[in-house]
């Protein structure tokens, strides 16, 4: 293959291209005498690897220009892994290395030429070395980062709760609780015949599976945290009625609580529940 930069023998040092990704790292090694390609894991025992192909590549224990594209969490842990051996380290933007591949006319997208090409850059660009972070700035940005994804997490229950809403049958549509359960299929079926045949039949496959669905996980965390409502399940379980009658039984109260709510506008007390 031919390579659009200057070559490994022009070059003062060894270069590493590593094409990262979450669980593996794609990798070529250019020396004076060869281009060496391989893959490792992407984690500590990978790393070692790594250490143990160099070594057997005879590349000098330091001073090997490794570079990658800063891909956030998954190039972060092997580029201060780099840069603590003692290895020059470029995290490259990854727009940048893009736009070279296609000025050198590489069409074709694989792991393996994704390291050859990375490879190529550093060969041709002799990008900035970088620098890790001091541990206070790491610090901050891994609280930075993390509020983002709470953030993230808190909008996506905002939006399951909303569409909790949006199931679930009205004041207006329905005047009373027990017809808004009944939309959600949480009423039980009971079946008389004659003077004799007295028997509940459980739930039915009828109403809204949508809010079923929606207010299962709800109805768990009650029965574990709501104290009027862990009560409720209590006197249930005492009096012998399964798991997952209770948490039906639950979800319905749940139904109630909300209709409620909705019809009186109320501030929800918990001790009413």
């Amino acid at each position: 293959m031919n390579y659009l930069c200057i070559s490994a023998e022009q070059f003062v040092l060894p270069v590493l291209g590593l094409d990262v990704a979450k669980a593996s790292v794609q990798a070529e090694l250019r020396t004076k005498e060869r281009k060496v390609r391989f893959d490792f894991a992407n984690n500590a025992k990978g790393f070692a690897q790594l250490a143990r192909v160099l070594d057997q590549q005879g590349a000098p224990k330091i001073w090997i220009w490794a570079g990658l594209e800063a891909s956030g969490a998954y190039s972060q842990a092997l580029a201060l892994w780099l840069h603590a051996q003692g290895h020059r380290v470029s995290l490259l933007n990854p727009r940048r290395v893009k736009q070279y591949a296609q000025s050198a006319g590489r069409r074709n997208k694989t792991d393996l030429l994704d390291a050859a090409i990375i490879a190529d850059f550093v060969c041709a660009m002799k990008p900035a070395p970088w620098q890790p972070p001091t541990l206070e700035v790491a610090q901050l940005q891994a609280l930075v980062r993390r509020r983002e994804e709470l953030s993230v997490m808190l909008q996506a229950e905002k939006n399951r709760l909303e569409g909790l809403l949006a199931e679930m049958a009205r004041p207006g549509q329905v005047e009373r609780a027990r017809q808004a359960a009944a939309h959600a299929g949480l009423v039980p079926r009971r079946e008389q015949s004659g003077s004799s045949v007295r028997r509940n039949r459980g739930l039915g496959r009828e109403g809204n599976r949508y809010l079923r669905k929606a207010l299962y996980m709800p109805a768990l965390v009650a029965i574990k945290y709501n104290a009027p409502l862990s009560h409720f399940a209590s006197r249930l379980r005492s009096a012998g009625k399964p798991k997952m009658s209770i948490v039906c039984a639950v979800m319905r109260k749940l139904i109630h609580i909300a209709f409620g709510v909705l019809k009186h506008q109320p501030p929800l007390n918990p001790s009413l529940a």
